[in-house]
């Protein structure tokens, strides 16, 4: 009997981990587990197997007895009940008596009624639903009894056997009361109506997003849902296979018929394919799989993974293991993992194709066990296939997020956006780019969710307008920089709320392509007492009023950089209120301004007191005094650029003899101007005597002499000159530079100089020992210049450009000399090289990056 109970103890932990899928797919595991046990008890000699299976008061609740009589080798049967669980655990094989006759005799009746008690007290404890199979009962015990001479008269040849006692029937009994209490008919809950309506379709319940009207409970809806199946015709559930192997195996599994003395209900249809194969031959099984469960139970496993590492493992299994893995969200896990509260370490990039919401579950799953994701970056295109969804998985994995951009993704919309601030409350820096489905409802979001935001970037978002970023002016005390560009919805608003809201922290600002005017200047001036950078491009519709107030509203006394690109508001009288409201500006940039004149750019020289970098870009009407003044009136002007200022005329200036020269100014930087020529280069070099920086590109006018009388007085040494394009210069130049400037040179381009021949590299080899980039491709050498940099004493050259040179394969021994310390060379379109020397000489210096 020990090892009885011992048996009927396991089987119950069986039932009992079940849990609440048991009674869902109790063809996956109650009846394999029930027709195993059956057969290995029933072929031990067990006289029979009592179990069942309710649901109370909502919860499902597993219970078995087992009561067993043991008989050496001899049984009686087996009779299982399964209450409220439509579903059969099992029937034993020997035959029954399907004719069952009725008693004659009083004594006879007498002991089936005697025998039949044991099973009476049974029923009596169970569920009220079997309350009224009693006499049922009692007949069918009495079938059993009268159904197995052979049996009795084995056990006593004689005389009739004893009367069985099912000592373990009485002990369930007692152990069940015990569970249970005393409760009596009077205390039976009455049954509850359903929560779903006899009508109700599955479009009806499920087919929208809104909560249920009451509460439905789980075995309800599973019955609904089961049901739906069925009237949808899925019949095919064994691949046209026959559900039970053998009749005999189908014998265990349906009903014989009323007489029987087994309960046996209409069954419903199975949604899995059963794991064991139905016949005598039980250690043959099915190839089957996990994945014919159910996303509702491989949910509630993978919720229950704990660790990083665990969890990776699992996504590896299949896409759908990890979309399942990525829906967890840490309030449903069983144990979340610790994440650190500074922030992730790991940073991510998604770009064109590879731009996936498998990716991005994949990266929200497995990201936990290797340090948190900290910064995320997806740039889209038209082929990328990125929705909400990827974004909740994100959401929900990787809490650590502190820094998100999106950039050009029309999928995504505010459902994602929303997910992400609500779950990463450490985000600090977003960036969205060209994402036009995103509104003010994802702003809202990221306003009341992230307190630490310190960045944010708008950028071509249509529907984003003054609501979200008024509330992420309020609502971020923490905001240090805020961008703003192309997005028709922002107005005046949204300015005047940002600056006032965020004064103390907001250091940068920058609008691009706003509707906004005057008012929105005026506030900056007054109340940007934080701001460092200021950024203003495109906006057509500031004036010269609003620049002015902006200037000189005092409330800039921190600004160190301003840039203003395509504003008619910029004058001569807004650039000089620029001057004086900002006496800490350090640089300055105006770029397509058709107002500014020379009057314009001496004033601001004279009343600012800190600039070191002025930058003019397609400033047309300022001219050659605009500039020399400027370097005459400025003291503290370290850099001078000059692009595209087609206003600047070469003509000859006589300069006082008074006058000091520009002994700050160590960077000049002149590009695409026609109109600057030999005599303002001469005038440069008079005036600017510490130069250290010379980019002179696209100036066809200049030549030797002139440019010779700048490098001659040029006394603190030149370390870069950048002469590309200018295709008057010759050896001639290159050799005075190289005898000036060759202890100090270290970058020299002479890209396109056409008339440069070997004669100007072999004079740099010898002469530049500081030298670290060379460049002179589109020029006129040949193999000779290689051999000469190659056999160069004292050589520090890291970067060697001879694109486009007349070059060959000769070369190549010399460029495997130098590549033991080159780390780029550049020999795309060297027509005499072959692609097979190309790749011997990539074998052989392959730490050098070679572009062909």
């Amino acid at each position: 009997m020990r090892s009885c109970r011992s048996i009927s103890y396991f089987i119950f932990q069986i039932i009992a981990v079940m849990g609440n899928y048991a009674r869902i797919y109790e063809l996956f595991f109650v009846v394999p587990i029930a027709y195993i046990l059956r057969k290995e008890l029933l072929s031990s000699g067990f006289r029979e197997i009592l179990c069942f299976y309710e649901l109370g008061d909502g919860k499902l609740k597993g219970e078995i007895m087992v009561s067993f009589s043991f008989y050496p080798n001899h049984f009686y049967g087996c009779k299982p009940y399964l209450l409220q669980n439509r579903g059969c655990l099992g029937c034993p094989k020997v035959p029954f008596m399907t004719n069952v006759k009725k008693p004659t005799g009083i004594a006879e009746k007498d002991s089936i009624t005697n025998k039949a008690s044991v099973v009476q007290d049974f029923w009596s404890s169970s569920t009220y639903e079997m309350d009224n199979s009693a006499a049922q009962s009692q007949l069918s015990a009495s079938s059993v009894s009268m159904s197995n001479p052979n049996l009795d008269g084995h056990c006593s040849s004689g005389s009739n056997p004893p009367e069985f006692v099912n000592r373990g029937l009485l002990l369930w009994n007692q152990t069940r009361q015990q569970w249970n209490g005393d409760k009596g008919s009077s205390h039976r809950k009455k049954a509850r109506e359903p929560a779903i309506s006899w009508n109700a379709t599955y479009d009806n319940l499920l087919g929208s997003n809104k909560p249920f009207p009451k509460s439905i409970p789980l075995p309800e809806m599973v019955k609904f849902l089961v049901d739906v199946w069925e009237e949808e015709g899925e019949d095919v559930l064994y691949h046209g296979v026959s559900k039970y192997q053998t009749c005999e195996d189908s014998d265990v599994f349906l009903s014989l018929g009323r007489r029987v003395d087994v309960y046996f209900p209409s069954c419903k249809r199975s949604r899995v394919s059963a794991p064991f194969v139905f016949s005598e031959q039980l250690s043959k099984k099915q190839q089957t799989t996990i994945d014919v469960l159910p996303d509702e139970c491989l949910f509630e496993i993978l919720r229950r993974v704990s660790g990083g590492q665990e969890k990776s493992s699992c996504a590896s299994v299949s896409k759908r293991w990890l979309m399942l893995l990525s829906t967890i969200h840490r309030n449903e896990q069983k144990k979340a993992q610790d994440f650190d509260k500074s922030g992730g370490s790991l940073t991510r990039c998604l770009k064109g194709k590879k731009a996936t919401n498998i990716r991005l579950a994949a990266i929200g799953v497995g990201s936990g066990n290797l340090g948190g994701l900290g910064e995320l970056s997806i740039l889209g295109n038209s082929s990328s296939k990125v929705s909400d969804f990827g974004l909740k998985a994100i959401a929900r994995g990787c809490p650590s997020l502190t820094s998100l951009t999106l950039w050009n993704l029309s999928s995504i919309k505010d459902e994602g956006v929303t997910e992400i601030a609500n779950e990463c409350r450490l985000l600090e820096k977003v960036e969205i780019s060209q994402c036009p489905a995103i509104s003010n409802k994802s702003l809202m979001a990221i306003a009341s969710n992230c307190p630490h935001l310190t960045s944010l970037s708008i950028e071509s978002c249509s529907n984003i307008g003054n609501e979200g970023l008024q509330a992420i002016g309020k609502s971020c005390p923490n905001l240090k920089s805020i961008s703003i560009k192309n997005c028709p919805l922002v107005g005046d608003q949204v300015v005047v709320s940002l600056v006032t809201s965020a004064s103390s922290s907001l250091m940068k600002l920058k609008l691009h392509g706003l509707t906004i005017g005057d008012m929105s200047l005026a506030v900056i001036g007054h109340y940007g007492l934080a701001l460092t950078d200021l950024v203003l491009s495109d906006l057509h519709t500031v004036t010269e009023k609003g620049v002015w107030v902006m200037g000189s509203g005092q409330g800039l006394q921190k600004l160190k950089s301003i840039v203003i690109v395509n504003c008619n508001g910029v004058t001569d009288l807004g650039l000089e209120a620029l001057g004086r409201g900002c006496p800490n500006l350090k640089q300055i940039s105006v770029k397509k301004s058709s107002l500014l004149s020379d009057n314009g750019i001496v004033a601001f020289a004279k009343v600012t007191v800190s600039v070191e970098s002025v930058i003019l870009e397609e400033c047309h009407t300022v001219t050659q005094l605009g500039i020399f003044g400027l370097l005459v009136s400025c003291g503290s002007l370290k850099t001078l650029s000059l692009t595209k200022c087609l206003g600047i005329q070469d003509l000859p200036m006589i300069i006082p003899s008074g006058l000091s020269p520009c002994k700050s100014l160590i960077s000049l930087s002149i590009c695409n101007c026609p109109g600057f020529g030999n005599f303002s280069l001469a005038l440069m070099g008079r005036l600017c005597h510490n130069l250290q920086e010379i980019v002179l590109t696209g100036l066809h006018g200049i030549k030797d002499s002139g440019l010779a009388s700048l490098i001659k007085n040029c006394e603190s040494g030149l370390t870069k000159i950048d002469l590309s394009g200018c295709v008057n210069l010759t050896d001639k130049i290159v050799s005075d530079i190289s005898m000036v400037h060759g202890e100090t040179l270290e970058v020299l381009n002479l890209d396109g100089c056409r008339s440069i021949t070997d004669a100007s590299v072999v004079t740099v080899a010898q002469n530049c020992f500081s030298l670290k980039e060379l460049d002179v491709s589109k020029s006129a050498i040949t193999d000779y210049s290689v051999a000469a940099l190659a056999c160069a004493e004292h050589s520090n050259l890291q970067v060697l450009s001879i694109s486009g040179c007349q070059v060959s394969n000769k070369s190549l021994p010399f460029l495997k000399k130098l590549g033991a310390r080159l780390i780029g060379l550049n020999i795309m379109q060297c027509r005499g090289v072959s692609s097979s020397a190309v790749g011997l000489l990539g074998e052989q210096i392959w730490n050098c990056d070679i572009l062909v």
